[in-house]
C-alpha cells in the first residue's frame, strides 16, 4: 500500500500546523509553499512526512497558507506505467522477434486458429470453400497431377488442400505447425480413407530424403517469414524437388503494402476472447517500414498473471522483387498468376500467385 501526497493551494483554515498521521490515512501540513501548486510524492505507510524543509517548501511572505494532503491509493507508479505503454508502442526493426511458436503453439490460440480455418465462408485463416475447390482443380489441370504425382504443402493446417489433392489420386504431404490442425487432418483423411503423411514440425526445421514434383504453399505463409528464413526454405525447395518439379505460392503485393496503414488500438478481449479464455486488453500497433516493403501486427496481450507479444510480420513483393528473390536462390519463375486458381495476373491485385522451377543451372548441379 502507498500513500499520494497532493500539495494543493488551500486557505488555513485553524492555524494548526499539521492534523492526524499517516494511520489515519490522511496528513495536512499547513503554512508551507513551494513554485508548483501540485506535488506527488510516495511513501509507505508506515513512514511519517519527513520535514517540509526536506521537500523543498518554504513560507513565502504575504503569500497564502498551502495544505499538503495524503491520500491512501493504490495506482500504478506513472513513471512505470509510462514506461509500460512506451515498450507496448515501441517500433522494432524488421523482422526483429519471431512468435510463431506462441500463434501456433498456444493451445487457446491454436484451437481459435483452426476454428477459422474451418470457417469456409470466410478467407482468414484459409480460403473459402469454393475458392478451395476451384483452386485444386486448376492445380490439377495444370500440373497434370495423377496416381504418380507426388506433392508436399508446406502449412497444410487442417489439410483443406492436401485432402483434395488426395482424393485427386496424388501422393501427399502435409507440414503444419499446430497439433489442432493436423490432428483435424489426420481425422478427416481416416474417415476418407486417405492415405496422407502429415509432419508435426516447424517447416523451417523439415528434412527429407523423399523428393517431390510438386511444393504447395498458401495462404501467403511465405510473406510471414525474413529475408534470411525465406532463403532457407527456398534452399529446401530446391533440396525436395524431383528434376521438373515446381513450386507454387502467394504472396501479398505492393498494392496491399499501399493499402496498409500505421494505427495504434486497445481493446478489451480484441477479436472476441481470440487471445485467452480469461480477460484480457489487448494493444494493437500497426507498423510500416517503407524501404523494406514490411508490415507489422504487434499484438500485446495483457492478463491478469501474465504479458505476452506476438508480431505477425508481412513481406509485400512485386512481381520484380520476386524474381529477384527466386534467382538468387537458384529458381526461374515461370508464370505469375492473380492468384493460386490460375487466375490472369493484374498488377493492382493486393496479392498474387508464382510458379517457379529450379534454373537449369541448378539442375545440372543437383545432377552430377
Amino acid at each position: 500500500m502507498e500513500f499520494s501526497w497532493a500539495m494543493a493551494n488551500h486557505g488555513d483554515k485553524n492555524g494548526d500546523d499539521c492534523c492526524d498521521s499517516p494511520a489515519d490515512g490522511k496528513k495536512e501540513l499547513i503554512g508551507f509553499q513551494r513554485p508548483l501548486t501540485e506535488l506527488m510524492i510516495s511513501t509507505k505507510c508506515s513512514d511519517w512526512l519527513p520535514a517540509p524543509e526536506q521537500l523543498g517548501f518554504s513560507r513565502g511572505a504575504g503569500q497564502k497558507p498551502f495544505r499538503c494532503h495524503i491520500y491512501r491509493t493504490n495506482t500504478i507508479n506513472n513513471k512505470a506505467m509510462f514506461t509500460k505503454l512506451t515498450q507496448i508502442n515501441s517500433r522494432p526493426a524488421p523482422f526483429q522477434f519471431y512468435t510463431a511458436d506462441d500463434l501456433w503453439t498456444n493451445e487457446h490460440t491454436a484451437n481459435q486458429m483452426l476454428q477459422y480455418h474451418l470457417n469456409d465462408s470466410i478467407d482468414v485463416s484459409s480460403r473459402n470453400k469454393d475458392f478451395i475447390e476451384r483452386s485444386i482443380d486448376w492445380i490439377v489441370s495444370h500440373f497434370t497431377v495423377g496416381s504418380k504425382t507426388s506433392i508436399i504443402d508446406f502449412g497444410c493446417g487442417p489439410g483443406l488442400y492436401t485432402t483434395g489433392l488426395a482424393e485427386k489420386g496424388a501422393t501427399v504431404t502435409g507440414i503444419d505447425f499446430s497439433k489442432n490442425s493436423l490432428h483435424h487432418a489426420e481425422q478427416v483423411a481416416r474417415r476418407k480413407g486417405l492415405k496422407i503423411d502429415y509432419v508435426h514440425t516447424n517447416y523451417l526445421d523439415f528434412e527429407s530424403s523423399y523428393k517431390f514434383d510438386l511444393i504447395t504453399m498458401i495462404m501467403c505463409d511465405y510473406c510471414a517469414l525474413s529475408p534470411e528464413q525465406r532463403a532457407i526454405l527456398l534452399t529446401k525447395f530446391s533440396s525436395l524437388l524431383n528434376p521438373g518439379g515446381a513450386v507454387l505460392l502467394d504472396v501479398y503485393s505492393h498494392t496491399s503494402f499501399n493499402q496498409k496503414e500505421e494505427s495504434a488500438t486497445y481493446e478489451l478481449n480484441q477479436l472476441h476472447g481470440f487471445w485467452s479464455p480469461q480477460d484480457y486488453y489487448c494493444f494493437v500497433n500497426t507498423f510500416k517500414y517503407e524501404r523494406e516493403k514490411v508490415t507489422l501486427d504487434k499484438y500485446t496481450i495483457i492478463e491478469q498473471a501474465k504479458t505476452r507479444t506476438v508480431y505477425n510480420w508481412l513481406q509485400h513483393f512485386s512481381t520484380a522483387s520476386m524474381q529477384e528473390e527466386f534467382n538468387r536462390n537458384g529458381f526461374e519463375i515461370d508464370e505469375f498468376y492473380a492468384n493460386v486458381a490460375g487466375e490472369t495476373f493484374t498488377p493492382e491485385s493486393a496479392e498474387f500467385a508464382v510458379v517457379a522451377r529450379k534454373s537449369p543451372d541448378t539442375e545440372n548441379n543437383a545432377g552430377r
